[in-house]
Parts: C-alpha cells; sequence; structure tokens
C-alpha cells in the first residue's frame, strides 16, 4: 500500500499532478483547492490513498493524515466511492465536514458533486459515532451556528466556493449580528 510520498511534481493537469519520486512518475488525484495551490517544479508531500480496481489503480492524495483517516472513514460508507469522498473534503472541508457529520447537518455534506441528501443521511448514520472533530488549519475557527452556516450557502449560491466563504465569514466582525448583515460584510470582505 502506497500511503505516503515526497517528491517533485513534473506535470499538472485539471484533476491530478504527476509526482517524481526515486526516479518513479506517480499520478496522484487531488481535490481542486489543494490542486490550485501546487506549482509545477516544486517539492511537494502527499498522504495517499491507492485504489485498486481489476482495471486500474488511482491514488488519492491529501495534505495531512486527519483528511487521508476521515477519507477512509468515509469511502467505508457503502455508496460513498474515492471520488465523492474527495470531492466532499475538498468543497467542504476536514473541520466542516467532522462538524457536520456531529451535527447531523446532512444539508452541509450534500453541498458537494455528486453527493445527495440521502447519501449524506447514510453517512452520519454510519459516522456519527465515530467522528472526533480535529478540524484543520483552513477550517474556520468561529463557533457553529445555523445562521453562519446560512451565510456561507448563501456565498456559495452566489459562485463563491465553500472555502472561500468560509474565509471571508471569518473576517467579518463578529458584533454584526443577523444573516443578511453578515452576508453584506462577507461580500466586502471578498471584494476587497
Amino acid at each position: 500500500m502506497i500511503s505516503y510520498l515526497k517528491g517533485k511534481i513534473i506535470s499538472i493537469d485539471n484533476l491530478s499532478v504527476i509526482l517524481l519520486a526515486s526516479d518513479t512518475g506517480y499520478k496522484i488525484f487531488l481535490g481542486n483547492n489543494l490542486l490550485s495551490q501546487i506549482k509545477l517544479g516544486e517539492e511537494k508531500e502527499f498522504f495517499t490513498f491507492l485504489r485498486f480496481r481489476e482495471d486500474a489503480l488511482s491514488l488519492f492524495g491529501f495534505q495531512n493524515k486527519e483528511e487521508l483517516d476521515l477519507f477512509n472513514q468515509l469511502i467505508s460508507v457503502s455508496g460513498v466511492g474515492p471520488k465523492s469522498a474527495l470531492h466532499l473534503l475538498d468543497t467542504v472541508g476536514l473541520g466542516e465536514t467532522q462538524r457536520a457529520i456531529v451535527n447531523k447537518r446532512a444539508d452541509v455534506l450534500s453541498r458537494a458533486p455528486g453527493l445527495g441528501k440521502k447519501t449524506a443521511e447514510k453517512i452520519i448514520i454510519e459516522l456519527k459515532n465515530k467522528i472526533i472533530v480535529t478540524g484543520d488549519d483552513s477550517a474556520p475557527t468561529r463557533k457553529y451556528s445555523e445562521e453562519n452556516e446560512d451565510v456561507v450557502n448563501a456565498l456559495v449560491g452566489l459562485g463563491y466556493t465553500a472555502r472561500d466563504a468560509r474565509e471571508a465569514l471569518e473576517s467579518v466582525s463578529e458584533e454584526i449580528e443577523g444573516t443578511d448583515n453578515k452576508i453584506k460584510e462577507a461580500l466586502r470582505v471578498i471584494g476587497r
């Protein structure tokens, strides 16, 4: 099992990178957010999951072990494949996915492309007692609230990524109250 690779990025496309490690090139599928941070020629390291099928071997890459661990938990749920789990972590983020499972928020999980409400509910049922919220550096530090989730959903509805929406919300003063006021302020933050 290939669970960790470190090397030089020698190719980037819209779904994956090729990492040169020990004179071998490994094609690693990444989420869009991580992929957008990668530069050709830089040294990178990934925690990886190797998917074995009779017709193909596929490597999926993650920034840290916590993401890989949650990915493994997600794909243990029947009906959740590696691509769906990768999209979920990429769209919603590590900490927010953990909180959504613990707080039984299927609507948050179903924001990921290709993940319907029934599958989101199944994830919650199967994982709610197994998840420990560890968060991540890019997850919001602001206290989870339904109002803040509404702000993020509104910004996503306007075409921003969930990660950008959460980062903008983090910059909004905690003195500002009300969903509409938070949305307006978050849009000002994004516009800067």
